[in-house]
């Protein structure tokens, strides 16, 4: 059934914010979570489908052809078909992102009977568990408001009470929103420092041109009916003067407003004659329509709504300008008596079309509850829709033209300067100003970077959706060099205008794109020599040139072997820099940013920590069991330096942004498992060392296990090196640089750099916790198995002030101490059960790998089988173990 979701699942990835591709541990992640969602037990595993979705996912553009067959297939399966499309329009007038992607994927499940079925018979039931009682007596209404004294449950009631009870909830509701939306209004003011307007205005209504409250009449009219026909004509075709610009007339009155931004009604006198009834409703609507546009004016150039409400209101204020001197130009044929009813109606009616756009226009805004970028996309579509119709479209351009100005003005400073001036918060890029770029050097979870400028993805307009992302970057960038306190000089900054065809403005957009990439990746290449800055990690990190380490290794053993709360920083830093100083890395030109730092918890703490955090950026391998354990956060110990050394590197802006706390962290993962190897590798070549010159008291029988034993360790731990630094992180470098070295941008660098790191972790078998810990305790082992025997090579007397066995009170030290003191009763006991142990754990790991890399599609795994059994010594035991398990694993 999971497969039949491939095809859902690929309409689903148009419903994410970001065009990029989704990285396979984000898909490993969704399928994970739809298989525990849909309860699905056996079968393939997750890796399958996320290699088929990584294959088959590519983009879909919803036409308006689907969204339309797609919400009619939709309706025709529902029981309340119309409901659902009145909701689609609402929704749609609403300018809701995705909705027709939505509809599509819909449709598409829909359309599969087995897939209908399997949802049917897997959700329904915990869905209906989910889904909170209703207690009719006490109605929770949205803003925290209660509607009381209700009918009790179970009680019948009549049509009239059930109206009543209708109504009221109504009122109720729209009470609450209004009072909502002035709340809001409020809040929009105060956190803008936006001035409010003067309660005045709200009081003197006639000053809107919209209907304001009714005066009286000194003298009550005539009745219509009791006049002569032209003396009727003449009397309706002042009123109708009066209508025109919003005001009431005498024999015209008009009926008050249900709710805001409604379609004026209008009362006329049922006396009038026929014949000028006919023409005075033909022209009602138009006054209808100039009051919507009035309102709207009213309220959407109030400083609150943004400066693209107030330029859009600005340009229906010149439309209307225009259209008051033709009533007042009428007016004047009235006052000399030279206007009749049907003349007036011939000079408004070339109006009243251009009056309708603007009040759709106005009613548009108004039901979406939109403004800033939102407001462009509706006026976007309104010019679209009216291709049919030149005049009408010309007029919506224009508006759209008016309106985009401030927008425009916002994306040439953020393109051209990297500034964002967005006071009314109606631009497409949000300003996270509470994140300091002096947190990428000191938080592992800073994004920075990712987080500092984002896009509002309701700001988006229409017609700049296939540029958003440029733009963002384009002003990313460029802020990234002011902040480096150099000028800004963009070529060729020309001015954004709206036009129908998008072509000329999205080439300038590409062009300042590719400009500011330019002097970014100029900037972070050349001038601050980021590759040579990452060349110098891997020296030192990644250990390519180890001879440092050797040298620094035979001088501070003694003082790495204390606690790590009494070893002294200022002393292993001088050792380091010796150290580096008679090393191949003394020409190293950033050799000065590197230090000396004593983490308080040991490397798979910090893992298993880091893991828990991030389980998707660090790219967690899949696991064979089916829960994660809990991980908590360490408690600092008594760790030997050995445990807890690592090294640090300072940087400052920008390079902070490539290498950050985050990726630094991951370098001293590496550098930690590999130096706590080349430590291992080091003790057991001094058993060798000891063993050969025959200075182990140690009998025949537990000196032919020590040799043996101790050559498989150093098989292991050989070859174990030798698979990360040269099957993993070599080749992965020599990537790695050469396409940092062919990148255009800088979100290249940063994904490249990111990618390294994630698959250097992953490959070098650090991100699954399993493996982890069989290595770490296959290492433990060969770490007891030195110290006993080089312990044992000691005088007597010397024993107690060795420094090969650590003073620090962890576990793993105290289980060290604890199997030296049994050796001293029964050496040859104590290294038969060390070789015992240690050909179990190989074997399990060998099985584990095994796994891995045939279910789990973890193939590199291979390459590490392969070196560890090279000769087909551990194969009897590892087919015991394989057939054990897979006993188990069958029902009986």
């Amino acid at each position: 059934v999971v497969r039949r979701a491939r095809r859902s699942a690929l309409g689903a990835n148009q419903l994410t914010e970001s065009r990029k591709e989704m990285s396979e541990f984000r898909i490993h992640h969704l399928v994970s979570e739809l298989i525990s969602l849909f309860q699905v037990e056996g079968g393939d595993s997750p890796d399958t489908f996320v290699e088929l979705l990584s294959r088959n996912m590519t983009p879909y553009v919803t036409t308006q052809v689907s969204a339309y067959t797609a919400k009619r297939s939709i309706a025709s399966f529902s029981s309340q078909g119309e409901k659902f499309l009145k909701m689609y329009d609402k929704l749609k007038s609403k300018q809701v992102k995705h909705l027709d992607p939505l509809i599509y994927l819909l449709s598409e499940v829909l359309h599969d009977a087995q897939l209908c079925q399997f949802l049917k018979d897997h959700c329904t039931a915990s869905l209906i568990e989910e889904i909170p009682s209703v207690t009719v007596e006490r109605i929770v209404l949205p803003h925290g408001e209660e509607l009381r004294d209700l009918p009790k449950s179970g009680t019948v009631v009549s049509v009239e009470e059930f109206n009543q009870l209708r109504g009221r909830i109504e009122s109720f509701t729209r009470t609450a929103n209004e009072r909502e939306e002035k709340r809001r209004s409020r809040g929009r003011s105060e956190e803008g420092n936006i001035p409010t307007i003067p309660k005045w205005v709200e009081t003197r209504r006639h000053l809107l041109l919209d209907f304001g409250p009714s005066i009286p009449h000194s003298k009550q009219p005539v009745p219509l009916g009791s006049l002569p026909v032209a003396a009727q004509e003449v009397a309706i075709v002042q009123d109708l003067l009066f209508l025109l610009v919003g005001v009431e007339g005498k024999y015209i009155s008009v009926k008050p407003l249900k709710d805001k931004m409604e379609a004026r009604s209008f009362s006329l006198d049922k006396s009038l004659d026929p014949s000028l009834q006919s023409l005075v409703m033909r022209i009602l609507p138009h006054c209808s329509n100039f009051s919507i546009v009035s309102q709207f004016m009213d309220e959407y150039s109030k400083l609150e709504h943004g400066m693209v409400s107030q330029a859009l209101c600005a340009a229906m204020h010149t439309i209307r300008k225009e259209y008051l001197i033709l009533v007042a130009q009428l007016e004047q044929q009235a006052h000399i008596n030279q206007l009749s009813i049907l003349k007036l109606w011939h000079y408004v009616q070339p109006c009243s079309k251009m009056m309708d756009i603007l009040s759709s226009i106005a009613l548009s805004i108004e039901q979406a509850g939109c403004h800033g970028g939102a407001i462009l996309s509706i006026l976007h579509t309104k010019a679209m829709g009216m291709a049919g119709d030149k005049k009408a479209q010309d007029l919506c351009v224009h508006l759209t033209q008016a309106a985009c100005v401030p927008f425009l003005e916002m994306i040439q400073l953020w393109i051209y300067q990297g500034t964002v001036s967005d006071p009314y918060k109606e631009f497409m890029v949000h300003d996270n100003k509470h994140l300091q770029k002096n947190r990428l050097t000191d938080v592992y979870n800073d994004s920075y970077w990712e987080e500092r400028y984002t896009i509002h993805s309701e700001m988006i307009p229409s017609f700049m959706e296939k540029v958003a992302e440029k733009i963002l970057h384009t002003g990313k960038y460029l802020n990234v060099i002011k902040e480096c306190g150099l000028e800004l000089n963009v070529p060729n900054a020309e001015e954004l205008v709206y036009s129908l065809n998008d072509r000329k403005y999205i080439d300038q957009i590409d062009q300042a794109c590719q400009h500011s990439s330019r002097l970014l990746i100029d900037l972070l290449i050349k001038e601050k020599d980021i590759i040579g800055r990452l060349i110098s990690l891997k020296h030192f990190f990644l250990l390519d040139q180890a001879d440092v380490l050797v040298h620094f290794m035979d001088m501070a053993e003694s003082e790495l072997q204390k606690n790590n709360q009494d070893i002294s920083l200022g002393l292993l830093e001088s050792l380091l820099d010796l150290a580096i100083r008679s090393s191949t890395l003394a020409s190293d030109p950033y050799r000065d940013n590197l230090k000396i730092c004593l983490i308080p918890y040991d490397l798979v703490t910090q893992l298993f920590l880091i893991l828990s955090i991030e389980p998707e950026i660090i790219g967690a391998g899949p696991s064979l069991s089916t829960k994660p354990a809990p991980v908590t956060r360490p408690k600092e110990t008594k760790l030997p330096g050995l445990r807890s050394f690592t090294l640090d590197y300072s940087v400052e802006w920008p390079v902070s942004l490539v290498i950050s706390r985050k990726t630094l962290t991951k370098y001293q993962l590496l550098f930690r498992h590999i130096f706590y190897c080349r430590y291992i590798e080091q003790q057991l070549g001094r058993v060798w060392l000891n063993q050969k010159a025959l200075k182990v008291p140690i009998s025949q029988v537990g000196s032919t296990i020590a040799f043996s034993l101790r050559q498989r360790m150093l098989n292991f731990v050989q070859n174990y090196q030798y698979y990360m630094t040269f099957e993993v992180l070599e080749p992965n470098w020599c990537m790695m640089e050469q396409k940092l070295r062919e990148a255009i941008t800088i979100d290249v660098v940063l994904q490249e750099h990111n990618d390294f790191l994630d698959r250097c972790l992953k490959d070098c078998m650090l991100t699954n916790s399993e493996v982890l810990r069989i290595v770490s305790r296959i290492l433990t082992l060969c770490l007891t198995f030195s110290t006993i025997l080089l312990h044992h090579a000691m005088p007597p007397s010397s024993r107690e002030s060795s420094a090969d066995i650590s003073t620090a009170d962890d576990e793993e030290t105290k289980e060290i101490k604890r199997i030296v003191e049994v050796s001293h009763v029964n050496l040859d006991a104590t290294l038969l059960s060390l070789d015992r142990e240690f050909s179990s754990s190989l074997v399990q790991l060998l099985d584990l790998l095994n796994v891995l890399s045939t279910k789990h599609c973890e193939h590199y795994m291979s390459s590490m089988i392969g070196r560890l059994d090279y000769n087909g010594f551990y194969t009897t035991q590892l087919e015991e173990t394989q057939t054990r398990r897979l006993s188990s694993s069958t029902p009986a």
